[in-house]
């Protein structure tokens, strides 16, 4: 037991982890669409529930399985999604 519960909680930490990151290629690509089909200016705020879900590029608000909330940043053509936990997609060591 004494190898087996931290190991499980390790497993169970990561697996939280992966379905963030995926969490948030779907926010990024329907953040891509959204500036494409609006034409949004490159330092414009895009809101995850009022732009994407209720304009329909996201069914439902993707909720972080670890509590944490998505912030969408877009500067100079460039978009930037993070998790207050998990961090960025290709952040590897935050929140661990």
């Amino acid at each position: 037991a004494a190898i087996a519960v931290p190991n499980f909680n390790r497993a169970r930490a990561q697996a939280k982890k992966k379905a963030c990151i995926s969490n948030m290629k779907t926010i990024e690509g329907a953040v891509e669409l959204f500036l494409m089909e609006w034409a949004v200016g490159s330092s414009e705020s895009i809101d995850l529930k009022k732009d994407l879900v209720k304009e329909g590029y996201i069914k439902t608000e993707p909720k972080c399985p670890s509590g944490g909330s998505y912030s969408i940043t877009v500067k100079s053509g460039t978009t930037s999604i993070a998790c207050s936990v998990h961090g960025t997609p290709t952040d590897t060591t935050s929140g661990m």
